[in-house]
């Protein structure tokens, strides 16, 4: 059985304090992100945000911002880039929009086959150029696989 978005919206009812996602027709919960995971996301987001707001480029997302994809999965990347041309005005629902660039941080309790599964590559459909993607495997990582 293939759940739909307004699953989700049911699901996220029931669990507040955790992200909800559809990934091909299955509903994933995940556990809030830990303290070191959670100030890598802040910490990018801030850097990637001051730049793209002082140049006029467009609008970076945070963790908890639903994005529905042309496949008709609903993910929320830690951190994404969407340009103005794509996205022109803030909805106030979940937006259907490719993105430019997405972050992925790999919490603690993340298991690594669902964390890989959430891979830029299920954002990727449907880009218009290429998309750019950093993966953070784990806070104490010395390096970060780009792709």
């Amino acid at each position: 059985m293939s759940m739909s978005v307004s699953d989700v919206e049911k699901v996220q009812a029931l669990y507040p304090n955790h992200q909800i996602e559809l990934r091909s027709g299955k509903i994933m919960i995940m556990s809030p992100s830990d303290i070191a995971s959670g100030e890598i996301g802040a910490i990018f987001s801030t850097l990637l945000a001051t730049w793209v707001y002082a140049q006029g480029l467009g609008r970076v997302l945070g963790a908890n911002t639903g994005l529905h994809l042309p496949n008709g999965d609903l993910l929320s990347p830690d951190v994404s880039f969407v340009s103005r041309g794509r996205l022109k005005q803030n909805p106030r629902t979940f937006a259907s929009v490719v993105l430019e660039f997405i972050v992925e941080i790999k919490s603690s309790s993340d298991a690594f086959a669902n964390w890989k599964r959430k891979s830029p590559s299920s954002y990727a459909r449907g880009c218009r150029w290429a998309c750019s993607s950093i993966l953070i495997n784990t806070p104490s990582a010395s390096t970060i696989p780009v792709s």
